[in-house]
């Protein structure tokens, strides 16, 4: 299990299981799960953060093999929104509002973000 320290408080990260069964199919194999977001060096851009973990095998008598990395690379991508607006005129009051989903030319980001409210003021807009 990988960790991080937040004012005080460790929390999980990213959790990796090998498999170490001699007798499966998949003995060798490894799961990464990426707990929480990690941040990228480039904040607004897609890029990849490559981790090395690094592993040995330990034989039967306690000797350790040479250590090597296992390499994790995990993909970040950035939200694109294709600009669409509505704008409302009322007497010599105007109001515009950007509408950021559109089926087919919008991209969701690595979490699927989905806008579900939009609070104006104290006015809160649920979309359906």
């Amino acid at each position: 299990m990988g960790v991080a320290s937040v004012n005080g408080q460790q929390l999980d990260i990213l959790s990796i299981q090998i498999n170490n069964d001699l007798t499966s199919s998949d003995f060798g194999k490894f799961d990464f799960e990426l707990i929480r977001a990690i941040d990228h060096p480039i904040a607004d851009a897609a890029d990849i953060l490559s981790i090395n973990l690094p592993v040995f095998v330990q034989d039967m008598d306690g000797d350790d093999s040479a250590t090597k990395n296992l390499v994790v690379n995990v993909v970040d991508d950035v939200p694109e929104v294709v600009s669409k607006s509505i704008s409302v005129v009322e007497g010599d009051d105007q109001a515009s509002i950007n509408v950021l989903r559109q089926s087919g030319q919008d991209t969701d980001g690595a979490d699927d973000g989905l806008l579900t409210q939009i609070t104006i003021g104290t006015t809160n807009l649920t979309i359906d």
